[in-house]
């Protein structure tokens, strides 16, 4: 499985999932569903990796914003990763 992020005006939380085939699996990895709206900032993706932990980070920064938010490690059947 591949992650890609490319340039998106108006979202942070732009990172596609395609398989090792190039078919995409999803349009939406990060599934913020669940996490506090006053959280979620308007910025820009910087970074995004698995941790030893096995969990799935995101770097999310933009002039005075700076976080880095952590996602499940665990796939849900969609593709996404619960934050």
């Amino acid at each position: 499985m591949w992650y890609v992020t490319f340039n998106c005006v108006g979202s942070s939380y732009n990172i596609c999932a395609y398989d090792d085939s190039g078919n995409l699996l999803t349009s939406n990895v990060l599934n913020t569903a669940s996490a506090p709206k006053d959280l979620l900032q308007k910025a820009e993706l910087r970074g995004m990796g698995f941790a030893p932990d096995g969990d799935f980070y995101a770097v999310n920064s933009k002039e005075n914003i700076s976080q880095i938010l952590q996602f499940s490690g665990k796939e849900n059947t969609d593709h996404s990763r619960q934050y």
